[in-house]
Formats: structure tokens, sequence, C-alpha cells
């Protein structure tokens, strides 16, 4: 299983197709993949999505934007400075007037407001020395503006850890 949907998984973020997808079906199959390099990490990670949630889209965005953002959390929320009992990503999608809601959060060590908007500037990374380049956020801003019209929010402080949410506008 884990093999099918990396191999699902990676075929779809070269892909911009549009298509119809059961979102609880689609979030876990992308987002299996991750919980190895996750593990090593000893980041738990939990996945809430609202059952039957169906959207036509390109499932390659909705792809790139889960691994952007786990793998994000995974470099950057973590570390010696944080006092977690368990590190945790948890991954949730729901649906609301405004459209579909997918909000990925960790219990990290949080984002000091003055750099929320700097994160995502390209080039702009904490981690360059772990290979960081600064443009997973960037991507995930434009791909989420330009091809979903949709919005991106970011809630964090010191110490509260990260929570990232995206709301895709969706045809009633």
């Amino acid at each position: 299983n884990l093999v099918q949907d990396f191999k699902r998984t990676s075929a779809d973020q070269t892909s911009l197709e549009i298509e119809e997808i059961a979102l609880d079906e689609y979030i876990p199959r992308v987002c299996n993949p991750l919980k190895p390099m996750l593990r090593k990490e000893q980041i738990e990670l939990s996945i809430d999505v609202t059952p039957k949630l169906v959207i036509t889209t390109c499932p390659g965005i909705i792809a790139q934007l889960l691994t952007n953002l786990i793998s994000n959390a995974q470099r950057h929320a973590f570390g010696p400075s944080v006092d977690n009992d368990i590190n945790k990503v948890a991954v949730s999608c729901s649906q609301n007037d405004k459209g579909v809601v997918i909000s990925v959060q960790d219990n990290g060590k949080g984002i000091p407001e003055e750099l929320h908007t700097k994160v995502f500037e390209p080039f702009y990374t904490t981690a360059r020395d772990k290979g960081g380049t600064g443009l997973g956020l960037n991507i995930l801003y434009n791909l989420v503006r330009q091809k979903f019209n949709g919005e991106i929010d970011l809630i964090s402080a010191p110490g509260e850890g990260t929570t990232v949410t995206v709301c895709i506008p969706v045809e009633s």
C-alpha cells in the first residue's frame, strides 16, 4: 500500500489534470508515504478528514501542498528547544461556507510574529544549513493564490506551535 500511495502521489505531483477526488481517501494516501520520515524524527502524524468530502480539483496541487507543509513542519518545528512529550503534526480537512479548508498544525517551537509574512517570501529560510532553499512555502503560497484562487493563513507564536490553513473555494 505504501508503495502504491507513493507512486500515485508522485504521479499526481507532476500532473495538472483536473479530476474529482474524495479527500477522505486521497489525503491519507498522500500522507502515508511521509510517515516513515516523520517516525524517524519521532513525530506523530494524525489525519482528520470529513468523510465523503469530494471536490473537483487538481490532485497534484493538493499533494504538493500537503507534502510541503508536513515536511516544513518536520524540518523547522521541532528541535532541542522544543519540550514536548510527543512531537505532533495534525492534518485536518473540512468544508465551510467559503470552501474546503485544509490545515496542517504542529506543536513545535512556533514562529515569531515579525516573521509571519517573511516565511512566504522566496528564498527565506532558517534551515539553509539543513538544505532548506526557502522556496517551499513560497511555491505553496503561489499555488494556492494562483491555481486555486484560494487563501493561505498562518497562525503561530513562539512556544505555541504553528498552523497553516489553506481555503480552496469550491462551486456549490
